[in-house]
């Protein structure tokens, strides 16, 4: 079987959640058995995906979206521990295409 490589994004929940410390251990022996190795996104920010959409539209959008960018760059697949996040980056993501027109959200990242 060939290795495969992928960006990972471990989040905020991941490092403070026992629930998600289990689920990274569980995880990380499925990833062993089918060769994957992971390829931790650098410099990654909270996406603040429990709560950044109840205090800042443009963070809930900006966050996620900054990741999906620097995940482009690495032009790797992404693997995400979190359905919580998997759910914020697939709204940045619909957000970006629905704004490509108007140029896009990549001016709001700086």
């Amino acid at each position: 079987m060939r290795r495969c490589t992928y960006t990972y994004y471990p989040g905020c929940a991941l490092h403070s959640s026992a629930k998600e410390k289990e689920y990274d251990i569980s995880a990380g022996l499925v990833r062993e058995e089918l060769d994957i190795k992971l390829r931790e996104i650098e410099g990654w920010i909270c996406s603040g995906a429990s709560s950044a959409h109840s205090t800042s539209y443009l963070l809930s959008v900006a966050s996620p979206a900054h990741e999906l960018q620097t995940t482009e760059q690495m032009r790797l697949p992404l693997m995400i521990g979190s359905d919580t996040y998997l759910s914020c980056l697939k709204y940045a993501a619909h957000i970006e295409r629905k704004r490509a027109r108007l140029g896009g959200i990549g001016p709001w990242l700086g």
